[in-house]
């Protein structure tokens, strides 16, 4: 071979050399200097071309011709996962593809506190577009899942686990309720449905006694004292005279109820109802199912809160209404 043949095949080797250089440099350095965060959809049955050209619109990509070459070498070009995704300028197109390809969407931090009710949780799911409102309420009365979990009330009020998780946009109602009812099994099982079954509680009975102790305790140290008055009038066939329940009966919260609200028709008024109503009014946490299975001892039947959210026990009706008077007059404190 000619000494110039061997110079023009060098130069050309050299020129692939360096552009295969120049574009793995660009495909690895972001689109970017700055670091913005861009939310983008994928559509299910969106092309390639189509997913280029919205990367492209966002600044998110230096070079479309590139990324779609990779796409086409690595065969991912119809392999792109649908999804909700939040992606940021200062992301190379290799990190952009490595995301597409494994389906890594925006994660959805959500965190159910103790004590919301069925309706109250399906409204924070609404809130950030994880679920149709109308939707998760509906499946939540729905017979089949009733009788798959095993469920016995028309909803599954009081088994939607308090915790915080992690949803996306592309999760069904259905996996997002499997999901907090799931948890609630797995956190029961592990560590109440022993001791539960020890003691003599039937689980629906049990979660729905902690669903009242969780609405009307304000500080933890109180649960297992709250546990106690509602246990000793429940052996001594008291009615139970929660104002959660009547609350809940009522279906809206109000500040200070009235001797008129204490009538309304309900089975869930407990003030004209004697034993547990027929099922959770909230979602218990561990601490207010814990509080059932081991109340403080001591032989209470009343209790009138505070204005700082604690409240006095009393031992008999008289004491009660000594400290609903000095309450009423020194503090004017509700009940």
């Amino acid at each position: 071979m000619s000494r110039p043949k061997i110079i023009l095949l060098f130069f050309l080797a050299l020129t692939v050399v360096l552009t295969g250089l120049k574009a793995y440099q660009t495909l690895n350095s972001p689109a970017q200097a700055y670091s913005f965060k861009i939310d983008l959809n994928i559509e299910s049955g969106m092309s390639a071309e189509r997913i280029i050209t919205l990367l492209s619109d966002r600044n998110l990509l230096k070079s479309p011709l590139l990324f779609k070459m990779v796409l086409r070498l690595k065969g991912l070009a119809k392999k792109l996962k649908a999804g909700e995704y939040e992606f940021d300028t200062r992301m190379s197109s290799l990190e952009i593809i490595n995301i597409l390809e494994k389906g890594q969407v925006k994660i959805y931090p959500v965190t159910l506190p103790e004590g919301l009710d069925f309706n109250e949780v399906a409204a924070i799911l609404a809130s950030d577009s994880l679920v149709n409102y109308e939707e998760f309420i509906e499946l939540g009365q729905s017979p089949q899942l009733l009788r798959k979990y095993n469920i016995p009330n028309e909803t599954v009020e009081g088994y939607l686990y308090p915790d915080t998780y992690f949803f996306n946009k592309g999760m069904s109602t259905g996996k997002i309720m499997a999901t907090l009812l799931d948890r609630f099994f797995e956190v029961y099982d592990a560590r109440f449905k022993d001791r539960a079954e020890r003691q003599g509680w039937d689980r629906d009975e049990l979660i729905t006694l902690a669903s009242i102790v969780e609405k009307e305790a304000k500080k933890d140290f109180e649960r297992p004292l709250i546990a106690r008055v509602f246990i000793n009038r429940l052996e001594k066939k008291m009615r139970l005279e929660s104002c959660a329940t009547i609350i809940y009966a009522l279906g809206f919260h109000i500040a200070q109820l009235t001797n008129e609200d204490l009538k309304v028709d309900s089975p869930f008024n407990t003030y004209l109802h004697p034993g547990l109503p027929p099922g959770p009014i909230s979602n218990p946490g561990a601490k207010s199912i814990e509080a059932v299975l081991n109340p403080s001892d001591g032989e209470y039947y009343y209790f009138v809160a505070r204005n700082d959210g604690s409240h006095y026990f009393s031992k008999t009706f008289a004491e009660h209404n000594r400290a609903k008077r000095r309450i009423r007059n020194g503090n004017k404190e509700k009940k």
